[in-house]
């Protein structure tokens, strides 16, 4: 009788944190090997990003070629129609009758089993093997695996671990923005495969920018240009990723070319969230649809440059290094009009972004308090009291 791990999913592309939690899940239950299973239309994926059978294969078979106990299985691949775990174990059981099987997964998927299909049948025909992820929920996963137990008893067992940080999106999402990072979490040989056969193509600023400059306004494409430049460079004055900045600055003000009451419009027909002070003052409006229309128009899936881009024009509490650094080129790129204290901010944002940040908010907050009918966004006061806070600690 062989114990034998299954370690399941798209491997969208396979990375060393599927090796790792192999590896540990080998040595901890003491398995005969370990099967990595790609599985071929899962119910819960997004099957546009999904690249094809051939590459997700080839990457398997280059990542585990140095370890004798690790095998590919093509058994899901190979199965017409969606992909089930429960359809997966009876074969399995049927054609490796003498077998125990050990299904290794991500410690989330403790409070998704249940909603699989007949997921009681599962729990009684297999081991369940968590790997923790990050950031950690330990506690609560033990109170989850305690109420598995009590509920099918199932037998579950945590691999003892440091938590991945990282997603095969998350890979992907730093492949399309051109991020160096992504070599760091790839086997060498799978990068390389990656990179040959193109197949997470890096997003074409270029192409962008040929794009932005037959839909903005000439003054408002200089603009976006000088936002892409700065951001970049206050990147490599502070650590942050340079090509997630110049990406997000180059698509700030993607949706800035739409009158007032398209934005609203746009916004609400893409579902969007819309404050009362956005109702009123629809230009706010195109930080979030900017950021729906990068990922929906220029393929952006990276969080952290949405984000930035959202909040731009407002800012928000305790913004990230990215967002701080959009936020800050927006209001100091070169083509800007000379207003008081904008050349101490361009000479001070070298030094102390966190400084710069706070004379920007205090002088916007000046600015608009002397100016007929216009309003404050509540997140730009609340964001300007952070900062003062901060700076006063």
């Amino acid at each position: 009788m062989a114990r034998i791990g299954i370690l399941g999913g798209t491997f969208n592309p396979v990375h060393k944190g599927h090796l790792v939690m192999a590896q540990k899940a080998y040595e901890q239950l003491a398995l005969s090997e370990v099967w990595f299973m790609p599985s071929k239309r899962p119910p819960h994926k997004d099957q546009s990003q999904l690249v094809s059978d051939t590459d997700r294969k080839a990457m398997i078979q280059l990542s585990i070629a140095e370890t004798e106990y690790f095998k590919l299985s093509e058994m899901e691949l190979l199965r017409s129609g969606t992909t089930y775990t429960i359809d997966t174990l009876r074969q399995l059981k049927k054609e490796y009758p003498k077998d125990e099987f050990y299904f290794i997964l991500g410690a989330d998927s403790l409070y998704q089993l249940e909603s699989w299909k007949e997921a009681e049948a599962i729990f009684k025909m297999a081991h369940i093997l968590c790997a923790p992820r990050y950031p950690s929920t330990l506690l609560e996963d033990e109170v989850q695996r305690g109420r598995l137990e009590d509920a099918y008893h199932a037998e579950i067992h945590f691999i003892r671990m440091t938590p991945m940080r990282v997603s095969s999106e998350s890979i992907r999402a730093m492949l399309k923005c051109g991020q160096e990072e992504a070599v760091g979490y790839l086997p060498e040989a799978v990068f390389e495969y990656i990179h040959k056969h193109k197949l997470y193509p890096a997003i074409d600023r270029q192409a962008i920018r040929e794009k932005l400059k037959n839909t903005l306004k000439p003054s408002r494409f200089l603009h976006t240009i000088g936002v892409e430049n700065t951001a970049a460079c206050l990147a490599m004055r502070y650590g942050a990723d340079m090509n997630l900045a110049a990406l997000a600055g180059l698509l700030h003000d993607c949706a800035k070319n739409l009158p007032m009451e398209e934005l609203l419009e746009e916004s609400q027909k893409n579902g969007l969230p819309i404050s009362e002070a956005e109702r009123r003052q629809p230009f706010l409006l195109h930080g979030k649809l900017g950021a729906f229309y990068a990922k929906e128009k220029y393929g952006v899936d990276e969080d952290s440059v949405l984000d930035a881009i959202t909040w731009h024009t407002t800012g928000r509490p305790g913004m990230s290094l990215l967002e701080e650094i959009i936020f800050i080129a927006d209001y100091i790129e070169p083509s800007r009009k000379e207003i008081p204290g904008l050349s101490e901010i361009r000479r001070l944002v070298f030094i102390n972004l966190s400084e710069a940040v706070y004379l920007t908010l205090k002088n916007t907050l000046e600015y608009l308090r002397g100016q007929k009918n216009s309003e404050i966004d509540p997140h730009t006061y609340e964001t300007y009291l952070y900062y003062k806070e901060k700076l006063r600690k």
